[in-house]
């Protein structure tokens, strides 16, 4: 291995710790790289090359050859606008975006745009966001009946289920499979941050059937013995 003596810290290094330089007999700067560097960010030296740079750039050559530049430039992007105009159809955004309107109104496009809110709130917050749309679909169809969790009520055209934190996400609940249930509008809204156990103790309604389904699902995603 190659190696040569710094003439600013006096340390013999590997010719690899040295900028290449043509100008040098031997192909590489006198002073390593670790002084070069230790040199180049002293705040007197990158005020100077600040300055010079500045003066560069004022320069009457320069700026004559930037605008030359930038001409070209919007000559060459205009060729290619004018080009694109050619095969663009004009009533395509507006197709597109009624589409996509359409297509957010769909249940499962609603259930796919709240787990992707939800798990970037999470996210948000370094908690868990585990829960995929297979167990989403499980919790709402299979274990609570394609009902609201709290009140019971039957979700249809006019009742939408929405995803609520049973411990919510101030309180540290993660978006996962044990802790999400569907509620409706009038629940989730009213359930807020509060606890879960004290918001049914005051509407008055009974705690047991959310327990008991939180069993079930606790019992359907129990970990198998030696996995």
């Amino acid at each position: 291995m190659d190696t040569k003596r710094c003439t600013k810290c006096g340390e013999v290094k590997a010719t690899a710790m040295f900028y290449h330089d043509r100008n040098r007999p031997d192909g590489h700067t006198g002073q390593c790289k670790d002084c070069l560097r230790a040199y180049e960010d002293r705040p007197a030296v990158r005020e100077r090359r600040r300055q010079r740079q500045h003066e560069y750039r004022q320069h009457p050559k320069e700026k004559a050859r930037r605008r030359e530049y930038g001409r070209r430039d919007y000559v060459k992007r205009a060729a290619s606008d004018r080009a694109l105009k050619r095969y663009y159809d004009p009533t395509a955004g507006p197709r597109i975006r009624e589409y996509h309107h359409e297509y957010m109104k769909r249940p499962h496009s609603r259930h796919r745009n709240a787990l992707r809110q939800q798990r970037r709130e999470a996210g948000k917050r370094h908690l868990p966001h585990t829960l995929t749309a297979g167990q989403w679909e499980y919790i709402l169809r299979v274990v609570f009946h394609n009902k609201c969790a709290y009140c019971g009520a039957r979700f249809n055209g006019e009742i939408v289920p929405q995803q609520d934190h049973v411990i919510p996400l101030s309180g540290g609940g993660g978006y996962t499979k044990f802790n999400i249930v569907p509620a409706c509008s009038r629940c989730n809204s009213s359930k807020s941050n509060s606890n879960v156990w004290h918001w049914l103790h005051r509407k008055g309604y009974a705690a047991r059937p959310l327990s008991d389904r939180m069993l079930i699902l606790a019992y359907r995603y129990r970990p198998t013995v030696g996995a």
